[in-house]
């Protein structure tokens, strides 16, 4: 998945924007949004899975009781590493994607005849609702606390 939507790709070219090193570069928030909401459902897949098996693994263990060594091991696994890897992708996307669309909504600010605020406060508070509705439905505090965070500030 990370291979065929150029994950890392995007993620340098993100890092790089945020960095300050190119200028008018970086991707484009938009094929950003949609790589965003396709991790978001791989990772919620993921966990779902993670959550499926280790309750199998609970009711297959004697007494119910599943020992922290043996859910350590089955966190350690593969899929387990890669949904980690994409959830730092994840955070590291929606953070770019949070800075250039409230840049964007700064750019495109207008005020209109007779309002008390203009289309900026509208815009900001829409973007930032989508980002952190967004976070807390991957499931993962990985991903959920530092974007909330992010917001915070």
């Amino acid at each position: 998945f990370s291979e065929a939507r150029r994950v890392g790709k995007a993620v340098a070219e993100a890092r790089a924007r945020q960095a300050g090193a190119q200028a008018g570069g970086g991707p484009d928030a938009r094929a950003v949004d949609a790589l965003l909401a396709e991790l978001l459902r791989m990772c919620q897949l993921a966990e779902e899975y993670n959550q499926f098996m280790l309750s199998k693994m609970r009711s297959e263990a004697a007494g119910g009781q599943l020992t922290a060594a043996r859910e350590a091991a089955f966190r350690s696994g593969g899929l387990n590493v890669a949904l980690r890897e994409l959830l730092g992708s994840y955070t590291v996307l929606e953070e770019f994607y949070m800075n250039e669309t409230v840049a964007m909504a700064l750019r495109i600010d207008e005020v209109s005849p007779g309002q008390l605020t203009s289309s900026l406060v509208d815009d900001v508070f829409f973007i930032l609702r989508k980002c952190g509705l967004r976070a807390m439905a991957s499931g993962s505090t990985q991903a959920a606390v530092p974007l909330l965070t992010e917001l915070d500030n």
